[in-house]
C-alpha cells in the first residue's frame, strides 16, 4: 500500500474490502443456514470450513485496516464503509478471543484491536462508528 498514490488508494482499498467483506458475509451467515438440519447437533464439515473461511477473510480485512492505519491516511478521506468492514471483522473475530489455541487467540486480539482503532478514527465522520466503539472502550 505504500507505493500507491492517494487518488488510487481509496478505490483499491474499497475494492479489496468489498471482496473480503462479501466473503465474510457469505461464510459467516449464509452458508451456515444452508448447512443446518433440524435435530443436527453436530458441526458439519461445511460449517467448519465456512467458519474458517470467514475468519481468514476477516483477518484480511484487519490486515488492510492495519495497512491504512500505518499509512496515516486522513480518516476524513476514507469512505464510511471502511468502518463497517472493521465492525463486521470484529464480529467474526470476537468469539475467537476465547480460543484455546494461543496463536489464534493472539491473532484475534490483534485484529480486533486494529478494527477498533479504525472505528475510533472514523467515529467523527460516521456517527454509527462512535456508537459502536463506546461499548468496546476497554481497548
Amino acid at each position: 500500500m505504500r507505493g500507491v498514490e492517494q487518488k488510487e488508494f481509496s478505490t483499491i482499498l474499497l475494492t479489496n474490502l468489498v471482496y473480503h467483506q462479501s466473503l465474510c458475509a457469505l461464510h459467516a451467515s449464509i452458508v451456515p443456514l444452508f448447512c443446518w438440519a433440524k435435530g443436527d447437533g453436530s458441526w458439519s464439515s461445511a460449517r467448519q470450513v465456512s467458519a474458517q473461511t470467514a475468519f481468514e477473510h476477516a483477518g484480511m480485512v484487519s490486515e488492510l485496516i492495519n495497512g491504512v492505519l500505518s499509512k496515516c491516511i486522513r480518516p476524513s478521506a476514507m469512505l464510511s464503509y471502511v468502518s463497517y468492514a472493521a465492525y463486521c471483522s470484529c464480529a467474526i473475530h470476537i468469539p475467537f478471543l476465547w480460543c484455546s489455541q494461543p496463536t489464534i487467540r493472539e491473532r484475534a486480539y490483534a485484529n480486533v484491536g486494529a478494527n477498533v482503532r479504525m472505528m475510533q478514527a472514523m467515529s467523527p465522520y460516521w456517527k454509527l462508528a462512535s456508537l459502536l466503539v463506546s461499548p468496546l472502550g476497554w481497548w
